[in-house]
């Protein structure tokens, strides 16, 4: 995979990646339906939060075509930073979603100086928490939030990998 700066050419390609319900109602805050209006306002969010250092959100793509598969995001909330990602369905159950958090991952701690990771995904996506489960993050309760594409509160698993713990991982 490679990963890059998500740009305004890329809302083409993941603008209909956020138009799939089955893929918004599992992330907080996009609309659905999505169009490219919403992509255009949200990578200008994108490139704000890059500049001033509280967000990397990433195209994940393939190595060998260019192929856009989904993004990958580290960005901070709630004074940590948060995990995040989304993948058009052919491209689920592949990896992609653990290889690039792997690397968003080690980027935040690394490049970061992160002291902690976070990251949530929703009760009804145990498919998601695969990929948190396999980067050695440590479940830590849920909470309720509002899904803007359902219109409605969800309930949301949270999950966290601390500094010692990922250290510990890489070394082992």
């Amino acid at each position: 995979l490679v990963l890059r700066q998500v740009e305004q050419p890329d809302v083409a390609a993941f603008a209909p990646l956020l138009g799939d319900y089955e893929v918004a109602k599992n992330l907080t805050v996009v609309p659905h339906p999505y169009g490219e209006a919403d992509g255009h306002s949200w990578v200008e969010q994108v490139v704000q939060r890059a500049e001033d250092g509280t967000g990397h959100n990433y195209a994940v793509t393939d190595a060998a075509d260019g192929r856009f598969l989904g993004v990958c995001s580290i960005n901070m909330a709630h004074g940590l930073l948060d995990l995040g990602y989304a993948y058009s369905r052919p491209f689920w159950d592949k990896g992609y979603a653990t290889e690039a958090g792997g690397q968003v991952t080690v980027f935040a701690f690394e490049r970061l100086g992160a002291l902690a990771v976070a990251s949530g995904f929703y009760v009804d996506n145990p498919a998601s928490a695969r990929v948190p489960e396999k980067l050695g993050f440590r479940f830590t309760g849920t909470t309720v939030v509002h899904c803007v594409s359902r219109a409605a509160d969800v309930v949301c698993n949270r999950v966290l990998l601390t500094r010692e713990e990922f250290e510990r991982k890489k070394a082992s």
